[in-house]
């Protein structure tokens, strides 16, 4: 792409400023060079929503200039796993001293720019070309839930919970001396003590605008966020927890929801989280009972059993120990025949777990074996966005957990093409599980086989292969363009220039593949979405986006067809794929979204729990 870029001189002497950015010469220890000035504690400042919390938070973090000084976001959200949506609502209060460059370095870099130039008579150093502002921010956090881009509290009745882990700042700063609350009830501002829930009542409406003032000696600091509210119930508690643990070291825990009325377990129907695992047990609960389908099973009699993974982006080998560990753990409870599977990732850690079982002869007393949206023959995650990921992560170390997950091994085992280096590749551990998958004999085979597709089975193309699905401009600092796949030959998928880089044009993403995966029937993720939102946050230049979902689990995956990914799906029993049987949603949706019609079928297909003596030649 042609793009007006900054003169090379005038870039490298930007670039030399801001890498003499150190905590020596910052004293805050943070520098936030780009975007609107963040909320600073007076009054009638702007109520954030938790995304705009964390997004806020997240250019602090990325303005950091030593580890230890803002503390990692995920580490934060991490704390909320354990926190149900209808408990005390942890309040998150961030006060931190920033530096921002001077009004007058922003001048003379802005007429540099207009002239042209480079600077005359540069700084040697960023030190003493600093402004000194403070941010502060607060929030109630929740952990996220299925199907809402905004997370909820359940419930009228909400306890409030002022914590320490949550009270955030530079290192060395005293927390405040003392914090009010107003939750707009229109009952004004109370004390709040920490660790001591303070409870409100809202009678109605689906949201609430909470303030939180905090006084420091005599400076009194303000801020507030939106509170979304909801009257959907939770999901339940589970009804026992059993703790797992693989001999390799990983570890997980098996909720257990049993039948209705039951008072021990006695037809389990386990299911596996998917990537990157971690999720609450709420959240998976949830993501299965989407149209009331785990209530639905719980009163036809299964003990539904959801498997949560520790480390569920490490090796999909390594999780597949802790479900046989849960296996074992139903079988010890239990004579009746199980059923066995999971959502996405999970589908390939319970086909793995049955495989080895069955391999080394030990009985897994699976009946069924049931997977949704699973990408067994690969998952696709955007090119563009891996490769916008990985080229400004170096710049924007908020991205750095979105690189490691592209990096982790499972991610490595089950997507399609992996951005490495700069080279589009498969991956060396997928090529590997593949070939362990098929020396076990790629599926199990004593359970019947079902599958899910969350994807539309006639073979359509959601939108026209090879759309542009990024432009943000904002030259001459930068220019970035990302394409989808065209599937007819060698294309550029990324490219831009970034005025931070070492060379201001960035390396573009050239890749030859014979498939449009983008606009792929199948189920569908938001890589494209989230990209986008990265870069209208940063506050520079215009962005223009489209295909904001695009295909992540292909229908032909998610049954391992042995067809093309635009063919329409054949019957099952016609041999194409390894599953007796399966089904397709009507549209292409969310991945792992349950439709009435894939619930329906999933309960109509699955029947009543298998009886041992009934069903003794499935396991």
């Amino acid at each position: 792409m042609s793009a007006r870029q900054l003169p090379p001189e005038l870039a490298e002497q930007l670039r030399a400023l801001l890498h003499s950015a150190t905590p020596a010469s910052v004293p805050p220890g943070i520098l936030v060079w780009w975007g609107a000035p963040l909320p600073d504690g007076s009054p009638g400042g702007p109520s954030l929503q938790q995304p705009g919390w964390e997004f806020d938070y997240m250019r602090l973090e990325c303005g950091a200039l030593a580890p230890g000084i803002v503390r990692p976001l995920p580490e934060l959200l991490a704390l909320l796993t354990g926190r149900r949506p209808d408990g005390p609502l942890p309040l998150a209060l961030a006060r931190f001293r920033y530096a921002v460059p001077s009004a007058a370095l922003l001048d003379r870099v802005h007429r540099a720019v207009a002239e042209g130039r480079p600077l005359r008579n540069p700084p040697p150093s960023i030190k003493g070309e600093i402004e000194v502002r403070e941010a502060f921010l607060c929030c109630g956090l929740l952990h996220e839930q299925w199907g809402r881009a905004m997370p909820a509290y359940r419930g009228r009745r909400v306890p409030f919970l002022l914590t320490p882990a949550l009270l955030l700042s530079n290192p060395g700063v005293s927390p405040p001396d003392s914090v009010e609350i107003d939750p707009g009830d229109g009952q004004g501002f109370r004390a709040i003590e920490p660790e001591t829930p303070l409870e409100v009542d809202y009678p109605g409406g689906g949201a609430a605008n909470v303030a939180l003032r905090c006084h420091y000696g005599t400076e009194i600091l303000q801020a507030s966020f939106t509170l979304s509210l909801s009257d959907e119930p939770p999901a339940p508690p589970p009804d026992e927890q059993w703790p797992l643990k693989a001999p390799c070291g990983n570890t997980g825990t098996a909720h257990v929801y049993r039948a209705r009325g039951a008072a021990e377990v006695r037809h389990p129907l386990v299911i596996v989280e998917g990537f990157p695992g971690g999720h609450p047990a709420d959240y998976l609960y949830e993501t299965l009972n989407q149209q009331a389908t785990a209530e639905a099973l719980r009163d036809a009699g299964y003990d539904v059993v959801i498997v949560g993974l520790d480390q569920g982006a490490d090796a999909i080998e390594r999780n597949a120990e802790v479900l046989i560990e849960c296996i074992r753990a139903a079988n010890q409870r239990t004579d009746e025949p199980l059923v066995v599977g999971g959502v996405s990732m999970g589908g390939l850690v319970s086909r793995l777990a049955l495989l080895r079982m069955e391999h080394d002869g030990e009985r897994h007393n699976a009946c069924v074996f049931l997977t949704i949206d699973t990408p067994h023959a690969g998952s696709y995650t955007s090119l563009g966005a891996q490769w916008f990921v990985h080229a400004f992560a170096p710049h924007l170390p908020g991205l750095a957990a979105e690189a490691w997950l592209l990096d982790s091994p499972a991610n490595q085992q089950f997507v399609l093409w992996w951005l490495h280096g700069g080279t589009v590749q498969t991956s060396p551990l997928r090529e590997a599980f593949i070939k362990e998958l098929s020396e076990l004999g790629d599926y199990p085979q004593l359970p019947r086989r079902l599958a899910i597709s969350c994807g539309r089975g006639d073979g359509a193309a959601s939108e026209r292969a090879g759309i542009r699905t990024l432009d943000w401009s904002a030259e001459p600092w930068l220019a970035v363009a990302l394409h989808a796949l065209t599937g007819t030959g060698q294309q550029t998928l990324g490219e831009g220039h970034w005025f931070l880089a070492a060379q201001q044009a960035l390396v573009p993403l050239h890749f030859k593949d014979g498939v449009a995966w983008d606009v792929a029937p199948g189920g569908q993720d938001f890589y494209n979405a989230q990209v986008a939102a990265i870069a209208s946050g940063t506050g520079c230049g215009t962005v223009k986006h489209a295909l904001d979902e695009s295909c992540q689990v292909p229908t032909v995956s998610a049954l391992d067809l042995n067809t093309g990914p635009f063919s329409a799906v054949p019957a099952p029993g016609s041999g194409a794929s390894p599953f007796q049987d399966y089904a397709c949603a009507e549209a292409n949706y969310q991945h792992l979204t349950i439709t009435p019609k894939l619930s329906a079928w999933l309960l109509s297909t699955l029947g009543p729990p298998c009886v041992a003596q009934k069903d003794a030649d499935h396991v």
